[in-house]
């Protein structure tokens, strides 16, 4: 995982929007996802590349950059997303 100082921060989204940022949340670490904002968005399509046969679960774990096992438990959590908490 790498860090990004706040003026990296500031030259991409703005220094009003890094001073939103800490404002709302002063002194905690923030992880951004790479690829997909939507986790949910996410797990629907690797359970579609799934059940359509298009990748397995190791070409499902490389392609999304996630063990085996979480692989598992979203093929395994078809049709509860609604039980899904972020």
């Amino acid at each position: 995982m790498k860090n990004i100082s706040l003026k990296q921060a500031a030259s991409i989204i703005g220094e009003d929007n890094v001073r939103k940022l800490i404002v709302a949340f002063p002194g905690r670490r923030m992880y951004l996802r790479n690829n997909y904002l939507d986790v949910r968005e996410r797990n629907n399509i690797i359970r579609n590349d799934f059940y359509s046969s298009v990748l397995d679960r190791q070409q499902l774990a490389r392609k999304y950059n996630l063990s085996i096992s979480a692989i598992d438990k979203i093929i395994g959590s078809r049709g509860k997303e609604a039980q899904y908490i972020e």
